[in-house]
């Protein structure tokens, strides 16, 4: 996990087992307006293609746009940062500089293309790739993503535009798709969303129409009393029409923040350490120049180290998957709604982005599937009681009570996978015979080992999703170390890191040792050799590895929008 594709797969699985707690009437008669919707928007999914109106399209966005649950979701944080000026920064809003998807600004780095028009490429595209593999082609790919950029032709000197800036730059500087930023970003959405829907219960309850019309700021949408959806207008004036607009105004917010939840699952983002790496190397000291082939190629001119270790780090665990179990140990999770059987969550083998339909992800894949599901029910919750999702009667069924759900803050955070320790005799073997002569699996050693070992990140990420409302502790970056093959003088330049070769395996060293400590001041007889020359070598193979991972050719189940 997880490509824009998907992505898009997880939101509309997830929304559709969500919604049968008001499909099946037990929402009450305030929910009419939202049952016929779901129950007309979904009737022809999947059975027509994605270039005949077939996807289902619930929300209309303020750019006209139409999308459903899972388009919000696979367009968020990859292609725009925020969906709405909520939570972007003003000044940059007003400038043009900040993406939202919520809105009908044209990008300052695609001016030639309307808002709307730009959403529509990208779905018409990865709904193409969801829908009919066989016919995706990579301009397919080339067409959809939005950011121009200027690429000079080699010998005839002429400019063409090409798509890949916006989402190669936004990459660059990615966090919140990792770790504990993936849950704080994830947590705003959720939040607002829960606190969205269950004002528009209250305003429901007190058959106060007008006064929901007239509200404003009070830290959500200014505008959240006027109807978030022309297909809403009608209901304007109605008892009904608080309770609707903000559930679903609520859940186009709540989808946004899925996507980080959803990342949580993908092999690749599981143990890669972003947000920390980008603290331990910052980009301005950090950093080659790459000139206009680093603009032509990534949407840069620079490359930091810190996205560089990120990239590998991430599409080496990614490729090869991991061991997992549950963060917060494992459990028998009940059913969720008509269609989500419950599933027993023990040790289970989860793959990165581009494998989501991969055989061997089936497991990470279910419980993806359920971790949206269990948001996406929150903010249901919310509507039906008016108030925070957590005090419903029966917000722990699931897990057997209150006490299965093991302190995790909400239930979703429940599900937050740890991957199973490293050693390194780990081979390249298929993923089920990847287990020591105990009988337990075990997975290959990640490129980044912090100085206090994986598990006391496990135990911070621990202590962050269990922490109460407003307790979370201030981040502070752990330091990482960076595999290295063992040898007498193990810091010799021309050695370097450990990276294994994309094609056979990643690198299986136990050994780590401090790449900054060597860059800022080499030891011993490494003194004389120069810090210049082992940086122009080491970031040569750091960037031929990347390049290497982004140059596989897809696997045989990736892409296979059909299964499940």
């Amino acid at each position: 996990m997880c490509d824009t594709q998907e992505h898009i797969k997880i939101g509309e699985k997830a929304f559709s087992w969500s919604l049968d707690i008001l499909k099946s009437g037990r929402a009450g008669t305030g929910y009419t307006w939202v049952n016929e919707l779901v129950a007309r928007k979904y009737a022809p999914y999947p059975s027509t293609s994605y270039d005949r109106g077939g996807r289902p399209l619930v929300f209309l966005l303020s750019n006209g746009a139409q999308v459903s649950y899972g388009d919000i979701l696979g367009l968020a944080g990859d292609f725009y940062p925020e969906y709405a000026k909520i939570f972007a920064d003003r000044e940059r809003v007003q400038k043009g500089h900040e993406l939202l998807l919520d809105s009908d600004a044209v990008a300052d780095d695609n001016p030639g293309v309307p808002h709307i028009e730009e959403i529509n490429r990208v779905l018409h595209a990865y709904h193409k790739k969801l829908d009919d593999p066989k016919s995706w082609k990579h301009q397919d790919e080339v067409d959809a993503r939005p950011g121009i950029l200027q690429v000079r032709i080699d010998k005839v000197h002429d400019w063409q535009s090409h798509d890949f800036g916006r989402v190669l730059r936004l990459a660059l500087n990615n966090p919140d798709h990792f770790g504990i930023e993936a849950v704080e970003k994830w947590e705003r959405y959720h939040r607002l969303a829960c606190e969205i829907a269950a004002e528009g219960r209250r305003y429901y309850d007190r058959a106060d129409a007008r006064g929901y019309e007239a509200l404003s700021g009070g830290g959500l949408p200014a505008n959240r009393g006027q109807p978030s959806d022309p297909q809403i207008i009608p209901l304007l004036g109605s008892k009904a029409y608080p309770l609707v607009n903000s559930l679903w105004l609520a859940l186009r917010y709540n989808a946004f923040g899925d996507h980080f939840l959803s990342d949580l699952f993908s092999s690749g983002h599981m143990r890669t350490p972003r947000w920390d790496l980008m603290e331990q190397f910052p980009t301005g000291h950090y950093r080659v120049h790459l000139g206009n082939f680093g603009t032509t190629v990534i949407g840069s001119a620079e490359l930091d180290l810190a996205s560089v270790l990120s990239g590998i780090h991430h599409d080496e665990d990614g490729r090869y998957g991991l061991w997992c179990d549950l963060l917060l140990g494992n459990l028998r999770l009940g059913s969720i709604g008509t269609g989500c059987a419950g599933i027993d969550v023990g040790q289970f083998f989860a793959r990165g982005d581009g494998h989501y339909l991969d055989p061997a992800n089936v497991d990470a894949r279910a419980l993806c599937y359920r971790a949206v599901a269990l948001s996406i029910r929150d903010v249901l919750f919310a509507s039906l009681i008016g108030k925070d999702p957590r005090e419903a009667t029966h917000y722990w069924t699931p897990f057997g009570g209150k006490s299965g759900g093991a302190g995790a803050r909400w239930a979703a955070l429940r599900l937050v996978p740890r991957p199973l320790p490293p050693n390194p005799d780990w081979k390249y073997v298929p993923h089920r015979s990847r287990k020591g002569p105990d009988g337990k699996y075990w997975n290959h050693q990640p490129l980044a080992m912090p100085t206090d070992g994986l598990e006391g990140r496990w135990q911070r990420l621990r202590e962050y999703v269990t922490a109460p409302d407003g307790a979370t502790h201030r981040r502070t970056a752990e330091q990482n170390e960076l595999r290295q093959k063992t040898f007498k003088y193990y810091r010799l330049p021309y050695i370097g890191t450990d990276l294994g070769d994309p094609h056979t395996g990643p690198g299986t060293s136990g050994t780590y040792y401090d790449l900054k400590a060597w860059l800022a001041k080499p030891d011993g007889f490494l003194e004389n050799i120069g810090s210049y020359e082992w940086w122009s070598i080491e970031m040569g193979r750091l960037a031929m590895t990347y390049g290497g991972y982004k140059s596989l050719d897809p696997e045989p189940h990736d892409n296979d929008g059909h299964a499940e």
